[in-house]
């Protein structure tokens, strides 16, 4: 386990997914009423355990655990996160409530999509009804001090909710900002995604003038000019997409073609290319991206 203080209060935990470094990060907010930003997968929920024993911040303390979304990576660990938390409820996006409820439909769908690495995040648990907080846009919980906001940002899921920490002007975007890593940016678009509703959200999250942004995949970062930066790498990938599908290429030919004309994504891949994990959540983006343009857009 890896746990970084990025901020006053704000601790970025690695939670070493399969092993794997700089893959998974989640977020623990250490002020009076404590939270969880992203449960990550269940494979790894006792790493947020044991960050919160070593920070200091005592179960009962900890309110709220804010999921971006239920994806696997995401949102899997809340359940047993729950059942170790006796004072937390779980804030999602109202379209995720019923896949945290019965999450059945939701594994058999990762499965069939990820593969290998669904067994390598797990298998999620239920969580009770009367534990999740369906957040409508703009929904603002105190911490003490702070206020977190809901933010709808739609695009890479129709479910996706992002969260601000207003006072210290953090952005927690989940997937909607893509995937960061030393600099490198690339974008996150699995099925069933949206480039319009991608576009509007991180607008959207511009608006807010966010100092710092807490990467899912992967660490906190300052804002610089990265929002800006994700909606350009987005449009710019969609095009890519739609001449490899119109040359009669799918998600290889694709993954060939950013090689080609994105720095980023080269020196990403280079980066972790000893990574299956991470180079699968990389080629799951590409199938978002070629089923996006076979769809007509």
């Amino acid at each position: 386990m890896e746990i970084y203080e990025v901020n006053n209060g704000v601790y970025c935990v690695d939670t070493l997914v399969g092993g794997q470094k700089e893959a998974i990060s989640c977020f623990i907010l250490d002020f009076e009423r404590a939270a969880i930003v992203e449960a990550g997968p269940i494979s790894t929920y006792r790493t947020l355990l044991e960050a919160l024993d070593e920070i200091g911040v005592r179960k009962d303390r900890v309110r709220y655990i804010a999921v971006t979304h239920i994806h696997l990576d995401h949102g899997g660990a809340s359940g047993a996160l729950l059942k170790e938390l006796p004072e937390a409820k779980v804030i999602t996006h109202p379209l995720g409530v019923k896949h945290l409820v019965d999450p059945s439909k939701l594994w058999k769908v990762s499965s069939s999509i990820l593969g290998s690495l669904a067994d390598i995040y797990g298998q999620p648990l239920p969580v009770e009804a009367n534990r999740i907080i369906a957040a409508e846009d703009g929904l603002k919980v105190t911490l003490s001090g702070e206020e977190l906001v809901v933010l709808h940002s739609p695009g890479h899921a129709p479910h996706h909710a992002a969260f601000f920490l207003e006072n210290s002007r953090i952005l927690f975007p989940g997937d909607a900002a893509g995937m960061f890593m030393d600099g490198y940016l690339i974008p996150t678009t699995p099925p069933p995604f949206r480039l319009d509703l991608a576009v509007k959200s991180l607008e959207r999250f511009e608006g807010l003038n966010p100092l710092y942004i807490g990467f899912t995949h992967f660490g906190m970062s300052q804002a610089d000019d990265y929002l800006d930066k994700a909606i350009e790498k987005k449009k710019l990938w969609v095009q890519v997409a739609e001449e490899v599908v119109e040359a009669g290429g799918g998600v290889e030919e694709l993954h060939a073609k950013l090689l080609e004309v994105d720095e980023d994504y080269r020196n990403l891949c280079r980066y972790y290319s000893s990574s299956d994990i991470i180079l699968r959540m990389y080629k799951v983006g590409l199938m978002g991206l070629v089923e996006f343009v076979r769809n007509g857009r």
